[in-house]
């Protein structure tokens, strides 16, 4: 297997979910989820950057990718409008809680997870979804080991996930602490984009890093200010 196997939001999905009781852990993973479909449309040639207005995006392709949560992700952008912020694009998707229903049943009817209920102070249920199948989270972790703590090319997808992934606190939730902070210099370089070639497409998905930045930002500093 290969990380291209997995979509960038199932990769980070994964990797948010304990193992065993199939709870999810990391901060504003929700933000990052929608940031993931946002980069996996720009990489499919779906979204392009508008020519006339930088960060921006255009509709490069109308078909169907054939991936519900992308397709369900793709109408809920369009409703919002295409040349929107990709800011309020990533705003829009992370608070419609019912867009990742998809995500989680393609990788159930793919036996990588399974759907069990839990009692929640003995009245409610809530749905978690343990590992049922690890092998996939274990070589998209070997994957990313190699390119961050060894010497392997970093790809579009790579810069990606470990710049969302260091984002959501994701990053020290699975993989070695001592490693990390050995390879603190590399990895930055590898969530900033360095290790790319400076094409349309990376431009691109440098702006949707930097727009789920801000939207983290400022989803913060708002929830503790409402709660």
């Amino acid at each position: 297997m290969t990380i291209q196997d997995l979509t960038l939001a199932e990769g980070l999905l994964l990797l948010a979910l304990k193992d065993d009781t199939g709870e999810r852990t990391g901060s504003f993973v929700e933000y990052a989820l929608a940031g993931s479909a946002l980069a996996e449309l720009v990489l499919r040639g779906v979204l392009a950057e508008a020519p006339d207005k930088p960060a921006h995006f255009i509709l490069a392709d109308d078909r169907p990718t054939g991936d519900r949560y992308l397709d369900d992700c793709l109408a809920v952008i369009k409703e919002k409008g295409v040349t929107s912020s990709p800011k309020k694009l990533i705003e829009k998707l992370a608070g419609k809680k019912h867009l990742t229903v998809p995500l989680y049943e393609g990788l159930i009817n793919r036996g990588i997870l399974h759907r069990q209920t839990k009692k929640v102070f003995f009245f409610f249920d809530r749905k978690v979804y343990p590992e049922a199948d690890p092998t996939h989270e274990a070589a998209l972790k070997a994957h990313l080991e190699e390119v961050m703590f060894g010497n392997s090319e970093v790809s579009a997808r790579d810069t990606i996930l470990v710049a969302f992934l260091q984002q959501t606190e994701l990053l020290r939730r699975n993989f070695d602490k001592e490693k990390l902070k050995a390879h603190k210099a590399r990895i930055k370089e590898i969530a900033e984009g360095e290790h790319l070639a400076a094409t349309a497409t990376v431009e691109t998905i440098k702006a949707v890093r930097a727009a789920l930045m801000t939207a983290i930002i400022v989803a913060a500093v708002i929830v503790p200010a409402t709660s």
